[in-house]
């Protein structure tokens, strides 16, 4: 009968442009993540959790620092109806991240004798001097694609994750091999990060249309929302996402922060496949529908609805037979990783509607009502990890405080979206009501016929 509804939905979506495009987009990353299931097990064994938990920490302060570089002008980059002023966007940002980075790199580099930003086993300047890097140069590949994203190069866009894919194993594994652990698994992201950026640059040359010192400033007030609200959103959302991580790390130690992290990263495997490619799209496209007068709440409601629907099964699988999933497939040393999977699975499934439709916000222009919830969001992490880690001590009760935590705030966010949409919040309840019950009684009942977490 579920078999059955899911082919029923996804019959109804299959012709249409909005599919149609981010199958484009998806197919490269059903590519990249095949890779990765083939690639994971060789570096989990070579890395193990305590360098992915040292990488965890590198990419949670890289996140902090990330919400202010770009002033969040990025997501701006689509909103202009032509491209000389969505240029203008992409070279203030451009300037903003690389010159705020330079500044992060100097102050890090001064106050060290005194306070140091990142702790791991590695040379700390060398790290310093990698994140400034991985700032500078994420954010170009973010500005890039996002101008893809606007000249609908979906066919390009598809090669993006395939080729972070093999070079990020690439230059991992090699880097393991030689005995550059420390380093690895950074530089894989860092190097991936510029091929693809070399791979959009040169294709799309964005910096082709000239804008003067006063077009630019005339640019940053016409969008200052996004300093304002989108900037301020992004940075307190990835201390929200990030502080807890870090937080972990200093109450249980790197090694479960390893175990964490590799349950995160794998589970974003069918959200990234989904949901990343779908977000790009919906994001275009619901725009579009702002921009000529129309509501964005149906289309967002259907994208909503697909994802669950096929996402349910792959993730009840996950909440009943994680831990034996992770044991065999990354080695016994990961089975802590499967179990916390079982207890984050029905998160992960918000997640993926999260990231399908998260700049609804934006599109909307209520990029304040972002700013609230992320600055919700974040006292939520905080207080549960507070009770869970401080309180109990206990590293699986505080897991999971968090993904109920995360959960309830997910609802919160849509039921505040669809309140500003003529399409209303009614269907969206019973959507969620319906699947958020099936799963939990399905999961429930796998776990007790199965082994329980």
């Amino acid at each position: 009968m579920i078999i059955r509804y899911i082919n029923n939905q996804i019959s109804q979506f299959k012709h249409s442009s909005l599919i149609q495009n981010a199958f484009k987009i998806a197919f490269g990353n059903i590519i990249a993540q095949i890779l990765s299931f083939v690639f994971t097990p060789i570096n989990s064994r070579i890395y193990g959790p305590q360098y992915y938990g040292e990488f965890g920490v590198f990419s949670s302060t890289y996140i902090l620092v990330n919400g202010l570089v770009t002033l969040g002008l990025v997501s701006a980059i689509l909103s202009p109806k032509d491209d000389k002023e969505a240029s203008g966007i992409y070279k203030i940002s451009a300037i903003s991240c690389t010159s705020f980075s330079i500044v992060f790199f100097t102050i890090a580099m001064v106050i060290s004798p005194w306070i140091r930003i990142i702790n791991s086993s590695a040379n700390y300047y060398i790290v310093v001097v990698l994140l400034a890097i991985a700032l500078i140069i994420n954010n170009l590949t973010s500005m890039n694609y996002t101008w893809g994203n606007r000249q609908k190069a979906y066919r390009l866009l598809l090669w993006n994750p395939i080729i972070a894919s093999v070079v990020n194993f690439v230059v991992s594994l090699i880097s393991g091999i030689i005995g550059f652990k420390e380093y690895g698994l950074i530089l894989g992201f860092i190097i991936s990060q510029i091929a693809i950026f070399l791979h959009l640059y040169i294709r799309f040359k964005p910096l082709k249309y000239k804008n003067s010192f006063s077009d630019l400033r005339s640019l940053l007030k016409k969008y200052s929302d996004f300093p304002k609200y989108q900037m301020t959103s992004n940075l307190i959302k990835g201390i929200a996402l990030n502080l807890p991580i870090l937080l972990m790390s200093s109450i249980f130690g790197d090694i479960f922060l390893g175990q964490y992290n590799m349950g995160q990263r794998l589970l974003f495997v069918p959200i990234t496949l989904i949901a990343t490619a779908l977000g790009q799209v919906h994001f275009k496209e619901s725009t579009d529908l702002v921009n000529q007068g129309k509501d964005a709440g149906e289309l967002t409601y259907k994208v909503i609805k697909l994802i669950m629907t096929v996402c349910f099964i792959p993730f009840l699988i996950i909440g009943i037979w994680g831990s034996d999933i992770f044991r065999i497939f990354l080695g016994t040393e990961w089975e802590l990783s499967g179990t916390l999977v079982k207890i984050r699975s029905l998160e992960f499934m918000f997640t993926a509607i999260y990231f399908s439709t998260s700049y609804i916000f934006v599109v909307i222009k209520r990029q304040k009502a972002v700013l609230i919830y992320t600055i919700i969001s974040l006292l939520g992490s905080l207080l549960a990890l507070a009770i869970g880690g401080y309180v109990f001590n206990n590293n699986v009760l505080t897991v999971m405080l968090i993904s109920i935590v995360n959960i309830v705030l997910y609802i919160i966010f849509y039921l505040y979206a669809f309140k500003y949409t003529t399409f209303g919040v009614k269907p969206f309840v019973k959507l969620i009501a319906i699947f958020s019950f099936l799963f939990i009684v399905l999961q429930v009942i796998g776990n007790l016929i199965f082994g329980g977490i």
